[in-house]
């Protein structure tokens, strides 16, 4: 049983301010999630629907993994999946092509890919292929040569751009595992969560702001009036 998180889901709180996190944001979030992983793939665990919406901040700005209803124990770290399961957009290449090749498992490092996806859905409001339907996006991302990016590509910063690009890398071969990312400059000292704390801050103040309407008087109110 996972412990109350009242910051709640991190897409939730993009959606109430209608706005997407800053770097500064991302960062600590994102290192306490790799933490996250790099236990579960100790323990060949494959979380496979990792998102915006399964991240819960707790009122500390601590990072929770969750939601592990589709996520697959290995018997050993060797052992691979090949099971066509996650959210379209979220997908890596390689669960896809289980679709109709299940003789192509996939390990932990799909988990990785939809880290990189995560990171984008964060910096933008939306992950890449949005405005595509479901069907859509798996093609997209199996037939295509490069990986997604954002909308905006420049409305990041340099250190957070090369760390999504070493979460989407196609091959998984080549793509970093979680004890890689770990050290990646853009996370390594990421440890303040000062920036999160101010997030939620903010969220908390704008539901508070929001203003509440009295009913009109009914005929029957004036009478009495």
């Amino acid at each position: 049983m996972l412990e109350y998180c009242a910051g709640g889901a991190v897409d939730n709180i993009m959606i109430e301010l209608e706005k997407p996190l800053t770097d500064k944001q991302i960062a600590p979030i994102i290192r306490q999630v790799v933490q996250g992983l790099i236990f579960l793939h100790s323990k060949n665990v494959i979380h496979r629907d990792l998102k915006a919406s399964n991240i819960l901040l707790t009122s500390d700005g601590i990072a929770k993994i969750a939601d592990f209803g589709v996520s697959v124990i290995l018997s050993n770290s060797d052992e691979g999946s090949n099971t066509f399961i996650g959210t379209p957009h979220w997908m890596s290449p390689e669960v896809i092509r289980c679709e109709t090749m299940t003789n192509i498992p996939y390990n932990s490092k799909t988990d990785i890919w939809s880290l990189g996806i995560t990171c984008i859905e964060m910096a933008q409001k939306e992950p890449p292929y949005h405005d595509l339907s479901a069907e859509r996006v798996r093609l997209r991302i199996l037939k295509s040569e490069k990986p997604p990016n954002l909308d905006k590509p420049d409305s990041i910063g340099n250190l957070l751009r090369d760390f999504i690009s070493r979460c989407l890398i196609i091959n998984p071969q080549e793509r970093c595992s979680a004890s890689d990312l770990i050290t990646h400059p853009f996370i390594a000292n990421a440890l303040d969560r000062k920036d999160v704390k101010v997030l939620l801050l903010e969220m908390n103040a704008d539901i508070c702001e929001e203003p509440v309407f009295e009913p009109e008087p009914s005929e029957n109110d004036q009478q009495f009036q």
